[in-house]
């Protein structure tokens, strides 16, 4: 086993060892500034919701999840666990390569015509491979989906940015592109795309989960729990799959910043032996 991955495992069993089992026994709940009103509220009812994730390949099942739930079928189990196996059904609208703009043009198809409670949508990714000059086209496609949903469907919104692009190891980098921290250049602005998404969402009144940030401050590759790790060589690269796509532990970072706003538990049962 080569080091990350030896490491990695290494952070796993020390999180999963120390918090599993008590946190999903004796969760409270949380207070984040902005919850899922409606679609809480019927799951305590015990009434059925319908959810759809709406996004590209970090979404969808693909071979980068390398077998592993990917973060939406990790948010099912969850709400399956906390409010009964008949408490929501979650229909992953993810397709490789999407983007708003794509998205706009599946938008009958893939979400209205489930007039679905709760629409997650995660894109962003692709978008901003089209550079600064595209970002107010982007802004645009954001508030057209936002209006449509809630045209039609009335639907909640829940909007994700994108985990940021990771710096792939093994190649030949300048001393500021280290392996395993994040890419930031100007041809591919992640960072503006991802502060577009906030800035709409607060602006629509639309609930947001901030992966881009929270991804940003990570210190290790499961979750932050030591101190010590802060200056692990190689960051997030655990988390990833490729420079673009999280593998599994990537999956379950995107889970776990989903979770309070579904007043879930952070960790599963089964997480400890």
């Amino acid at each position: 086993m080569n080091k990350p991955y030896l490491v990695a495992a290494i952070v796993i069993f020390i999180s999963l060892s120390t918090h599993g089992v008590n946190d999903w026994a004796e969760h409270k709940e949380s207070a984040p500034n902005k919850k899922l009103k409606e679609t809480l509220a019927k799951l305590k009812r015990g009434e059925h919701v319908t959810i759809v994730a709406l996004g590209d390949s970090i979404t969808a099942n693909t071979l980068h999840n390398r077998g592993c739930m990917n973060w939406v079928s990790l948010l099912d189990c969850a709400i399956l666990q906390t409010y009964g196996k008949d408490a929501a059904m979650i229909i992953n609208a993810g397709i490789a390569g999407s983007s708003y703009s794509k998205a706009l043009k599946r938008l009958d198809r893939d979400v209205l015509r489930f007039k679905p409670d709760l629409v997650i949508v995660a894109l962003g990714m692709n978008d901003a491979f089209e550079g600064l000059e595209y970002l107010p086209q982007f802004k645009k496609e954001i508030s057209q989906t936002i209006e449509l949903i809630r045209r039609n469907c009335n639907s909640e919104i829940l909007l994700m940015t994108p985990n940021p692009i990771v710096i792939e190891t093994g190649g030949k980098w300048k001393d500021d592109m280290l392996p395993g921290n994040i890419l930031q250049i100007d041809t591919i602005p992640l960072c503006e795309y991802s502060k577009a998404l906030v800035e709409i969402a607060e602006e629509k009144k639309c609930v947001i989960v901030d992966h881009y940030n929270s991804w940003k401050s990570a210190k290790v590759p499961a979750d932050m729990l030591i101190e010590d790790w802060a200056h692990y060589q190689y960051r997030l690269w655990p988390r990833m799959a490729n420079s673009t796509h999280p593998g599994p532990l990537g999956h379950v970072a995107f889970y776990r910043e989903i979770a309070e706003v579904f007043e879930l538990p952070r960790y599963f049962g089964w997480e400890v032996r």
